[in-house]
């Protein structure tokens, strides 16, 4: 053959044994191939499996910290409850306490107000003997001063006429003189009204508020015999709402307590009790009215002046109204009640002007008792010292 067959068939032959060698090794790669990609595969799923169970790890310690910091809350709320129900017991017990103290001044209150009452009654008592003695001895004197510009004998005997010698007569024997009284022990002064804090206030009017009775009459009697204060705005509205209690003791309570703190938008209120039976409030309302100057309630104070028992604090009332109690004064002074008449007197004196001197110059010349002549004379002179000012 020659030499480039022989090249041809060579290279055929190569060509053939790789074409025909090829089939067998690409099999074996694609075993070795299918068995790696096996052992991938595996590997792939441990490796997934692993991170799957990272994360279920993760996500339990997560769960974990979650529970704990809810129990961390819970217990920072339990705490935070029990301190606010210790903080509201330990209020509660305060509460208590005041209330306890409230009740424990309003019994010391209304135990000094007795005492205060009975001590009242007793100077009462001995100034209506006094005035009593004074009017008969007044009396004694007018009576004897009568029957002496008459020529009569004097009271309590006989003047026989003079017939030259008059026979003898046993007479009995004179009575021996009876001693003197002691003197009267100086009256104790009044006491003084309690002056009252803001925390007293507060108790009283939380007192006020409650449903028990006794518990609301204690801190109206403490308010009434307190002294007003700046409070007088936050007392008088609740004071009002008492007032209008069916309970005739407990509203006369009220209506004195308003009476000590009466704001003048109270004054309407407190007109209409100015007639009360009870007389400790009338004049705790007739006190109030002068002291509000409530110039509408001049005529209601002057009709008080028909019971002796107002008369004083009606006087009083009357004069703190000023010039404007002039006419009152003026009508009252045509009283037929000699003691009317003279209180009258006594307000003119204070708030009277130039139509005052003209009535006190004719109660001078015409009025029948010598003693109301003498008032007027007295307050006549203290008009005139000083400057004259007309009710108009």
């Amino acid at each position: 053959m020659r030499s480039y067959e022989r090249t041809l068939c060579a290279t055929l032959l190569s060509v053939a044994t790789l074409f025909y060698a090829q089939p067998s090794s690409t099999a074996y790669g694609q075993r070795g191939g299918t068995a790696n990609d096996r052992a991938r595969e595996q590997m792939e799923r441990q490796r997934q499996l692993a991170q799957e169970r990272a994360r279920e790890r993760e996500l339990e310690r997560a769960r974990e910290k979650e529970r704990e910091r809810q129990e961390e809350q819970r217990r920072q709320e339990e705490r935070r409850r029990q301190e606010e129900r210790q903080r509201q017991e330990r209020e509660a017990e305060r509460r208590e306490a005041a209330r306890r103290e409230s009740q424990e001044r309003a019994r010391e209150a209304a135990q000094r107000e007795a005492r205060e009452r009975m001590q009242a009654d007793q100077r009462r008592r001995e100034l209506e003997l006094d005035k009593r003695e004074d009017e008969r001895r007044r009396e004694q004197e007018r009576q004897r001063d009568m029957n002496q510009r008459q020529g009569m004998p004097p009271i309590g005997g006989f003047q026989f006429p003079n017939f030259g010698n008059p026979p003898a007569v046993n007479l009995p024997a004179a009575k021996p003189p009876v001693p003197a009284a002691p003197p009267k022990p100086p009256r104790p002064a009044p006491p003084e009204p309690e002056k009252l804090t803001a925390a007293d206030v507060d108790a009283i009017l939380e007192s006020l508020q409650s449903d028990d009775v006794a518990t609301i009459v204690a801190a109206l009697r403490r308010l009434a015999n307190a002294a007003a204060n700046e409070e007088r705005k936050r007392v008088a509205p609740l004071l009002a709402d008492h007032v209008r209690n069916s309970d005739p003791a407990r509203r006369a309570l009220a209506v004195q307590a308003l009476a000590v703190w009466a704001t003048p938008e109270a004054a309407k209120m407190l007109r209409r009790f100015i007639d009360d039976a009870d007389k400790a409030t009338r004049l705790a309302v007739i006190r109030s009215l002068g002291e509000l100057k409530d110039t509408q309630s001049i005529d209601l104070i002057a009709a008080r002046m028909t019971t002796p028992a107002d008369r004083v604090a009606a006087v009083k009332a009357l004069k703190e109204m000023g010039d404007q109690a002039e006419i009152a004064g003026l009508k009252l002074l045509e009283s037929d009640d000699m003691w009317i008449r003279v209180s009258a007197i006594d307000v003119l004196a204070k708030v009277g002007g130039l139509s005052a001197r003209e009535a006190l110059e004719a109660t001078i010349e015409s009025d029948t008792e010598e003693f109301v002549r003498a008032r007027a004379q007295s307050a006549l002179r203290e008009l005139q010292s000083r400057p004259p000012v007309d009710a108009g």
